[in-house]
């Protein structure tokens, strides 16, 4: 992947030059100039990882309509952005869980850290009619790591409506 940023002065880079970062901890090879951007790639990267971490403070009921709300705070020690935050019905995506949705972890929270709240409905997701299923939640590490389960997920949902849905997405 490269990375695009605006330099001042393009004359002085060199294509396929390589360059280490203040720390480092990366090697930084310089792909091609167009204008006044210079596309980077990351070719070394001699640091460790710090896998993101945070936690699923659970599910509550939000309406009458049934509209079911996630709660929670989710970092990336790695980076100064926010991280996203994605959500999984009865298991890991890797064993069958089906996909829920995410949401930016960008929040204030009383602890400080960057929080999320994510909203959903049940009846608009045909995997869902009655019984319990189990809400997983997950950080995405910012160095394309694997996706790292929250403190305390899984979340239990017991539903009380045993219909099955009406129609399956398209």
């Amino acid at each position: 992947n490269l990375i695009p940023y605006t330099i001042n002065e393009p004359s002085l880079l060199v294509i396929g030059q390589t360059f280490k970062d203040s720390t480092n901890d990366y090697e930084i090879t310089l792909d091609s100039i167009k204008g006044d951007e210079a596309f980077i790639r990351i070719t070394k990267f001699n640091g460790i990882n710090q896998e993101p971490e945070g936690i699923f403070y659970g599910l509550e009921k939000e309406d009458a309509n049934g509209r079911i709300m996630a709660k929670g705070w989710a970092i990336d020690h790695d980076t100064k952005d926010y991280i996203y935050v994605v959500f999984y019905v009865d298991g890991h995506p890797d064993k069958g869980g089906m996909f829920l949705g995410h949401t930016l972890a960008s929040q204030p929270t009383e602890d400080g850290f960057p929080g999320f709240v994510f909203y959903f409905s049940p009846e608009n997701y045909y995997y869902f009619y009655g019984g319990e299923h189990k809400i997983h939640a997950y950080a995405v590490d910012s160095w394309n790591g694997p996706l790292l389960e929250l403190d305390n997920s899984p979340q239990t949902l017991v539903l009380e409506t045993s219909e099955p849905p009406k129609q399956e997405p398209s």
